[in-house]
């Protein structure tokens, strides 16, 4: 038997991209997939870890609302799990109508991956066992959520390997958190510190 493969979609509102999102994991080449979409008015982190109760895969992944992947995406991250406890791929990021490549690289240690986060968050495959025993997502946080996440894995010396193929769609447009944040200097610069307090506790 294959082991199953949970994808999980936290989302408090359907910005106009949900049913691609689901679709694209409905159509994965995979031949055992289960779509998890979690709704709720928490954060991304309070409906990841909701969704993260009702998975039943030996492997998950978690796709924004407005994002979808690849239809070979899991099929390709499942192969490079052997020996490893996570996975990272590359993306495909579209801002403006146009496409740009975004590669991750595997850190060194946990401490590289805080100051140099070059690990695309949704491109990643987890065994739902380590995630359970770092307790999912910190349900505080508002931003940063994947990052947070990885970290903490790494911190607590989890294996992590990569998968030399795109696997993801990355959408920034207006209603995007990324967007915003690049657009307000406000939002930017409280990002900006909400994100070194974040380095600094798990440092």
């Amino acid at each position: 038997m294959i082991p199953r493969v949970s994808v999980i979609i936290p989302y408090n509102k359907d910005r106009g991209f949900l049913f691609q999102a689901v679709d694209s994991v409905l159509r994965q080449t995979y031949a055992d997939v289960e779509c998890v979409p979690s709704f709720g008015d928490g954060s991304v982190g309070v409906n990841f870890n909701n969704g993260l109760k009702r998975a039943t895969g030996e492997y998950v992944m978690v796709c924004a609302e407005d994002d979808f992947l690849e239809l070979d995406a899991v099929e390709n991250l499942v192969a490079g799990m052997d020996g490893f406890d996570f996975v990272c791929a590359n993306a495909y990021i579209w801002t403006d109508g146009k496409r740009v490549e975004y590669k991750s690289q595997v850190p060194r240690n946990h401490l590289v991956l805080i100051e140099y986060n070059s690990i695309h968050g949704g491109t990643v495959m987890y065994r739902k066992l380590v995630l359970d025993a770092i307790g999912g997502m910190d349900e505080s946080l508002w931003t940063a959520e994947e990052y947070d996440m990885n970290v903490r894995l790494l911190k607590a010396g989890y294996k992590l390997g990569k998968v030399e193929a795109f696997v993801q769609n990355n959408r920034i447009h207006g209603m995007s958190k990324s967007k915003q944040w690049l657009s307000d200097p406000q939002m930017k610069s409280d990002r900006a510190m909400y994100i070194e307090k974040i380095r600094s506790r798990l440092r």
